[in-house]
């Protein structure tokens, strides 16, 4: 899962203009393990943290 998502979004500017929720909903996506969505939320938190 990580690594599709830093595939991604290799720069933490190209997360500047993405809404948290659809990061959200982009990391549940992005991968075919079953998260939920208190974890996708987590992790978008991180992610727009480093911007």
């Amino acid at each position: 899962m990580y690594w599709s998502i830093v595939q991604s979004y290799p720069h933490p500017e190209l997360l500047k203009d993405l809404k948290f929720d659809d990061l959200a909903q982009k990391i549940i996506n992005s991968t075919p393990k079953n998260i939920s969505l208190m974890w996708a939320m987590k992790i978008a938190k991180k992610l727009l943290g480093l911007v």
